[in-house]
């Protein structure tokens, strides 16, 4: 109970450091609320791409210091055009979720070891399965608000927001990644930008902006905000894993007080806005370097990733080594590990696009 005196925190014993953590990449493949709305709507693989090149576009690109992450907002008078129910969104996540090999071992082991924070862009009814599944690892968990059943759409409104998606989906997606010191868009880039917002504007229904209002959508700033907040800054150390540009923002946040920010299966930004990048098929090389980070500290965590390698892990003295037996036993390719700085950034991001290529199941977004 709240306040009720823990013997096991007075002595030191309890979870003394913060894990905040995006699953999709670490223990989701793919973006599941792209598999929502390929699902629910004809064609909506092809519109969420556009929608979240858009989103991408108009927050991480032009707009750097503001919100990104917020396609899924978009996405809700389309879901809700096509028929979409609460239901019918969860019932599709449940199909379509794809969890990363040792999720669910991960998510009981770090659950144990830390106090874990969720903000996760998925919908609700993704994050209600993901916890079915995987089973709560703190209470401190939050997804983007896709409350959709209260809201209706007239016929005249209907056939507009249906026009909007066929017009949106016949624009050209670019898989160009910006540096963070650019704002000059490709042309394809700047044709959808200005397609996009004018239909995502100004043409959209009165009925369709209502329902974008409605939908709370966890965003980087979002994210980056429970990195600043106090008692999770004042600690010794925090990690963050994240996968993608949305948490970028909250990378650097965490590495700016001695945390330890952490790309798992990232793109191109987040492995540009870590201290380590990881690529591997098992989420269990992210939760030994959470483990490591929350026993030892920022510098050994970066020493042991600096000499990373099957024997040195094998050499590793930690206290519990039931997270390494258990990576060492795995067959398959070895987790891959980059140290990133200043001087070898670039390097270690095509090393790591590379690399994710080999194992990324479905469109892993920007």
């Amino acid at each position: 109970m709240p306040g009720e005196f823990d013997p096991a925190e007075e002595l030191g014993l309890g979870p003394r450091r913060y894990l905040l953590l995006e699953p999709r990449g670490f223990l989701l493949n793919g973006d599941i609320n792209r598999e929502i709305c390929a699902e629910l709507i004809p064609g909506g693989d092809r519109l969420y791409d556009v929608i979240e090149r858009y989103d991408y576009i108009a927050g991480f690109v032009k707009d750097p210091e503001g919100p990104y992450g917020s396609s899924a907002k978009y996405m809700i008078p389309f879901l809700k055009v096509y028929g979409a129910t609460e239901r019918s969104m969860y019932e599709a996540a449940k199909k379509k979720m794809r969890f990363t090999r040792g999720a669910k071992d991960s998510c009981a082991y770090l659950s144990e070891l830390m106090n874990v924070f969720i903000r996760t862009g998925m919908y609700d009814q993704a994050l209600t399965h993901f916890l079915n599944v995987l089973g709560s690892p703190g209470a401190n968990i939050c997804g983007t608000d896709s409350a959709i059943d209260p809201f209706n759409l007239d016929r005249t409104d209907s056939e507009k927001i249906k026009e909007i998606a066929g017009k949106l989906s016949s624009l050209e997606v670019s898989s160009f990644e910006y540096p963070r010191d650019t704002s000059d868009l490709i042309p394809e880039d700047s044709e959808l930008f200005r397609k996009a917002r004018r239909a995502l504007g100004r043409d959209m229904p009165l009925q369709g902006a209502v329902l974008f209002e409605g939908c709370k959508s966890i965003n980087s700033l979002d994210k980056a905000w429970v990195c600043a907040d106090k008692k999770i800054r004042d600690q010794d150390g925090t990690v963050y894993i994240g996968s993608n540009a949305s948490d970028c923002k909250a990378m650097s946040l965490v590495s700016s007080y001695s945390g330890m920010a952490i790309s798992f299966n990232g793109t191109d930004a987040a492995a540009r806005s870590c201290r380590i990048a990881i690529v591997s098929d098992d989420s269990l090389a992210g939760t030994f370097f959470a483990q490591l980070f929350n026993s030892y500290g920022y510098q050994h965590t970066l020493e042991i990733a600096q000499d990373w390698s099957r024997k040195n892990l094998d050499s590793c003295e930690i206290s519990d080594r039931r997270v390494v037996d258990r990576i060492l036993s795995r067959t398959g390719a070895f987790p891959k590990v980059f140290v990133v700085d200043r001087n070898n950034v670039e390097d270690v991001v095509e090393k790591n696009r590379n690399a994710c290529k080999k194992i990324k199941a479905g469109r892993s977004g920007y």
